[in-house]
């Protein structure tokens, strides 16, 4: 499984992943998405969150002026490469309304650090595919 974009909203979870298969005469490639209302486990949201820190150090916005900073998307443009996009929303300083931010197209060689949190990202979102989600607690009196 090759992970090609992880997107986080409110309400949903929306993967776009490579299933690549290979046998003896060819090799098949199919881009599957999976887009679901299931709630990513605790690590995964952790993993999502670390990415906002790392994407303000890496662009060197200052920690003070960025009043809050939501992740939209990540997308690894090329996984051996080590190369990735990060979409967000930043809110700076006094501004009342929030900026959208694309960055440049990034690699683990120069944004080691926010490529590592990307990486996580990677990690978090192959296991939501594989059905690893948020279990529901029940709370029953016995």
């Amino acid at each position: 499984m090759q992970i090609k974009s992880v997107k986080i909203d409110e309400e949903r979870v929306k993967v776009v992943y490579r299933n690549i298969t290979d046998d003896d005469e060819n090799s098949t490639r199919v881009e599957v998405t999976l887009d679901s209302s299931d709630s990513p486990k605790p690590g995964f949201t952790k993993a999502w969150n670390a990415l906002a820190a790392q994407m303000n150090t890496a662009l060197g916005l200052p920690a003070g002026f960025v009043k809050s900073d939501d992740v939209r998307s990540v997308t690894i443009k090329d996984p051996e490469e080590g190369t990735f996009v990060i979409s967000a929303s930043v809110a700076l300083g006094d501004y009342s309304r929030p900026f959208n931010v694309t960055t440049p197209l990034m690699d683990k060689e120069h944004f080691g650090k926010l490529h590592s949190a990307v990486r996580a990202v990677e990690r978090a979102a192959e296991e939501y595919v594989r059905g690893e989600r948020r279990q529901l607690v029940l709370d029953i009196a016995a």
